[in-house]
């Protein structure tokens, strides 16, 4: 498999690729995911080494629940979105103007919502969704 573009479309692309495998095939890329969600990170898309270096320093209980999480809705074939803003003039990858590694958020937005209605009956949709800010720092 080609390695993709950290990007909103490099992570469609993979996706699409994954959902057009068998389901035996799709469990184990799954699997994966779930067992070492770094390394399937590094394998699947272009990173450069501050993004490494950022992926690496990420707390275990954040990794643990993102690879859970993941795992599970790439297992029944559901998009995951990545909303990623443009690195601020003045940064580094990671780190803000004056060197400090405080400027970068991670937010991993799940949402599950469900809906009645006579005319559409009972829908169900979900989300997941990986979010990079650069909040402004004082």
């Amino acid at each position: 498999m080609n390695k993709f573009p950290f990007t909103s479309a490099g992570l469609t692309d993979l996706l699409t690729q994954l959902f057009a495998l068998p389901d035996a095939e799709l469990q184990v890329q799954a699997d994966a995911i779930g067992n070492d969600f770094r390394g399937f990170t590094v394998e699947h898309f272009e990173l450069s080494a501050t993004q490494v270096n950022f992926l690496n320093s990420l707390d275990e209980r954040f990794v643990t629940t993102a690879a859970r999480d993941c795992k599970d809705f790439v297992q029944r074939r559901k998009m995951i979105g990545l909303i990623k803003e443009e690195t601020p003039a003045g940064r580094n990858g990671t780190q803000s103007a004056d060197g400090d590694d405080r400027g970068k958020l991670l937010d991993l937005d799940k949402a599950a919502v469900s809906s009645f209605s006579e005319e559409e009956g009972f829908q169900e949709s979900e989300r997941l969704n990986f979010v990079i800010t650069y909040p402004i720092q004082n």
